[in-house]
């Protein structure tokens, strides 16, 4: 059969003796897995799999299929007449809803994990995450890699009673790794998410909104919302206004003024880039006698009403001077 391990739920437990019984009627070895060696005398098949790479597992997993007596469920090495060694069993606690008090279903949110792909959400980051449910290291590393995993895993450190599922921290754990991506790797997983707009844009400009937005992504469905803006027009929303704390405290006409003053000093900038659009913004604190909390605020807001965007400076770089001049001006 070529498995060394067999891992799932604790439900099982129940079945053990029917499956024990079977393997049995198939001429499997039954020897205590403490006693037991794998056919042709490698590791004993009771000991943790540290190397789970494909030569690992096939170091573990006994004869190769050619050894295989044709029609039959036992396994001979050269006619010396050893049977295949009956796999390691473990069965795992549950995974329980966010309140940690009934096992997860579909009722609690429950998805597949190609579901969960399709939401934007990083294999890796998901393979970290269901690992991390009721296991660890023994140190305070929350986040692993494939790699750490293959070398780090062991059935020893699983805990006996059930782990939470908290999407929240499945969220974070995503956000991480999309960080950790280089912007090539980025831009060729995003291709289905960009908005409808960008598809029209140069590879080369979405490259660079991408590279603003990608320490904001927190799932690759995130992207439409924070980049938006950069490829259409977009539509105003005054309810961005009202859940403003600091900015639903000016009136229209002292808004109106003070995207006046803020409209004439970015027309008097001779270059557009981050760095002398930081110190025109600066000057403008001085000049308004605002707070950064609301003039910084005001000028996203009319610039991309969007409820978040990457670093203002960096946002009006790259929607350029004209767009971010005429939509100051369309308030």
């Amino acid at each position: 059969m070529h498995i060394t391990h067999v891992i799932r739920g604790q439900e099982f437990i129940s079945s053990m003796p029917n499956f024990l019984a079977l393997y049995e009627a198939l001429g499997f070895d039954m020897t205590p897995s403490n006693e037991r060696v794998t056919v042709g005398g490698a590791t004993p098949a009771s000991e943790e799999i540290k190397d789970f790479s494909e030569e690992g597992v096939d170091r573990l997993a006994g004869p190769a299929p050619s050894d295989l007596r044709e029609n039959s469920g036992i396994i001979f090495d050269d006619g010396s007449g050893e049977r295949l060694t009956l796999p390691v069993f473990a069965h795992m606690p549950h995974i329980m809803n966010e309140q940690g008090n009934k096992k997860l279903g579909k009722r609690d949110g429950a998805k597949d994990v190609l579901d969960y792909i399709r939401d934007g959400y990083l294999p890796e980051a998901l393979m970290s995450f269901i690992a991390t449910l009721g296991w660890n290291d023994g140190t305070e590393q929350e986040i692993f890699t494939k790699q750490e995993l293959i070398e780090k895993f062991s059935l020893n450190r699983i805990q006996r009673s059930g782990a939470r599922f908290d999407e929240k921290r499945l969220l974070w754990m995503n956000g991480h790794f999309i960080r950790e991506l280089s912007l090539e790797e980025l831009y060729d997983r995003v291709e289905f998410f960009w908005p409808e707009a960008a598809k029209k844009a140069p590879e080369s400009y979405r490259k660079q909104v991408l590279a603003l937005a990608q320490d904001r992504l927190k799932t690759f469905r995130d992207l439409p919302g924070l980049t938006g803006f950069f490829f259409e027009e977009p539509a105003r929303d005054d309810s961005l206004f009202a859940t403003n704390k600091q900015l639903k405290k000016l009136s229209p006409d002292e808004t109106s003024h003070l995207l006046e003053i803020v409209k004439t000093k970015f027309e008097s900038l001779e270059t557009w880039t981050p760095e002398s659009i930081q110190d025109c913004l600066n000057q403008l604190l001085e000049i308004t006698g605002q707070k950064p909390g609301i003039l910084f605020s005001l000028i996203r807001i009319v610039t991309t009403w969007a409820p978040f965007s990457p670093q203002l400076d960096d946002t009006l770089a790259l929607l350029g001077k004209e767009t971010t001049l005429r939509r100051l001006a369309n308030y």
